[in-house]
């Protein structure tokens, strides 16, 4: 089952069974998976960073990784 949260002003989770999808805006920048957090490499504004960090802290898993934001980017197709 598909669900769509929003924890901020464009901020968004959208939950796949065992994943959640982090966007901020509309760009998908991190992914919560088997408890690990992966989040992009790319270098954001500020205000997408701050993104990311509030998306960890909502999750609350200390395991995270970086992958490339090609990987975010092929989410969508």
């Amino acid at each position: 089952m598909l669900q769509v949260n929003s924890i901020g002003v464009n901020q968004t989770i959208i939950g796949t069974g065992n994943k959640e999808i982090f966007f901020s805006y509309k760009t998908p920048v991190a992914i919560c998976e088997d408890g690990v957090i992966y989040k992009t490499e790319k270098k954001f504004s500020k205000t997408t960073s701050k993104h990311i960090n509030n998306f960890i802290k909502h999750v609350g898993i200390n395991i995270i990784k970086e992958k490339s934001q090609e990987f975010f980017n092929s989410l969508l197709d």
